[in-house]
């Protein structure tokens, strides 16, 4: 919204993993939702927001049921432009997977600093 300064975006897939390996097939739908906001001083920051929910075809030998994973990626960051075609990134992600498989359950914390050439 706004002449071309912040977007908001919602995504809504279906993911399928068929590995050779059948303990690790799954089907899996996912929600997304994000946004980009720009700001004063060629900055701008992102969010965004993302739900998985993993449902594996087999159970593995030790699994005490079938294995379902709930995963949310919670995902922020603050971009600054530098010239015409540079940015520099800054940004934070949390992710936790919640399985029925304890083995599997995950909470992630996740510090990036990167830089981009814009190619266009």
């Amino acid at each position: 919204f706004g002449p071309s300064r912040h977007h908001l975006g919602a995504t809504l897939a279906w993911q399928t993993d068929q590995t050779d390996n059948g303990f690790y097939r799954y089907n899996a739908p996912a929600l997304e939702l994000g946004g980009l906001f720009v700001l004063p001083a060629r900055l701008s920051a992102y969010g965004k927001v993302r739900w998985l929910r993993r449902d594996y075809s087999l159970r593995e030998p030790l699994a005490p049921c079938d294995r379902v994973d709930n995963q949310w990626t919670c995902q922020a960051g603050i971009r600054w432009r530098v010239g015409a075609k540079w940015e520099l990134d800054c940004g934070y992600q949390r992710l936790d997977t919640d399985s029925t498989f304890d083995l599997y359950d995950v909470e992630r914390n996740l510090f990036t600093v990167g830089i981009t050439c814009l190619l266009y």
